[in-house]
């Protein structure tokens, strides 16, 4: 078993009035983001919901201060986070980011070296680092019979590369854990191990933010939902919130509902309201049979 370390506060993140925009070759402007104020707290697993070109990526950038908005304030447990040694460093060992592919970043010739390359050149004994490297494989579940010192990652399935490539971020211990559509070509049983691992991160009082286009995995895990559209948001609620509101998305062209939730808002529409505790067609389908064998 992994070492668990709790976390002693509730940290916020806060983003305020943020805007970003990118400018083409001609000086032509395509604003992603626009007037947004979100925050993110320690502890909760957040998703972040939204087509293509909504700003997702943009966001997630922000939070991690890869990118620096050109208006409003990032805001760390109400600290300006500004530029300089101090500000995007600090902010960066509490907020950790690990984007779609990870695995296709991954460039040392070892697993132990790949997954300790963020802690390195720190004052940290090499007998605490292996422990750090074991303990961030834990918590990702991987292969425990794998000589980590030896065995190149490339040697690796796509699956099990993916968990050395969330692991060398965990082992910042950061407070908020971002993922880029984590699930994102995985087999369904890879796909439990992500969900394992994000319920095991809030456990320990890390908060997890989730950008995805599976909504329906996504919708197993999350208690808070953030749903983006042109670079704003137009939801920010927790799950049950969310979906009550199903209607409000239904014909909304810039958001994208799968079927699974169209088929609840089919059974609304004809007095058919039931709770599912997973979202997916089979769940959906048990709940109507027991409606029904319960009017019989």
């Amino acid at each position: 078993m992994p070492v668990q370390y709790k976390r002693k506060d509730n940290m916020k993140l806060e983003l305020k009035d943020i805007a970003y925009s990118y400018y083409s070759i001609t000086g032509e402007e395509s604003s992603v983001l626009k007037d947004l104020n979100v925050d993110f707290h320690s502890g909760e697993i957040c998703g972040v919901f939204g087509k293509t070109g909504t700003g997702k990526t943009t966001l997630i950038q922000t939070l991690n201060g890869l990118i620096i908005p050109q208006t409003g304030q990032v805001l760390l447990d109400g600290e300006v986070i500004r530029k300089g040694k101090k500000g995007i460093p600090g902010l960066r060992r509490k907020v950790g980011l690990v984007f779609q592919y990870p695995e296709h970043q991954i460039f040392e010739e070892t697993i132990y070296n790949e997954v300790v390359y963020a802690i390195k050149d720190t004052d940290i004994s090499d007998a605490e680092k292996k422990k750090k490297v074991r303990n961030a494989l834990s918590l990702v579940n991987f292969n425990p019979d794998y000589d980590i010192f030896t065995r190149s990652p490339f040697e690796l399935s796509g699956g099990e590369e993916r968990k050395v490539a969330i692991a060398s971020v965990l082992i910042m211990e950061p407070e908020l854990f971002v993922l880029d559509e984590p699930s994102a070509g995985l087999d369904p049983v890879s796909r439990n191990s992500i969900s394992e691992l994000i319920r095991n991160l809030k456990k320990n009082g890390t908060g997890v933010i989730i950008v995805t286009h599976d909504i329906i995995w996504a919708l197993d895990i999350v208690e808070k939902i953030l749903v983006l559209k042109k670079g704003g948001v137009v939801f920010h609620g927790t799950r049950k919130d969310f979906m009550k509101r199903l209607n409000e998305f239904y014909n909304d062209d810039n958001f994208y509902l799968p079927e699974e939730l169209l088929l609840l808002i089919e059974l609304e529409k004809n007095n058919i309201n039931i709770e599912v505790d997973r979202f997916n067609i089979s769940s959906i389908y048990d709940q109507i049979i027991k409606r029904k064998k319960k009017k019989e």
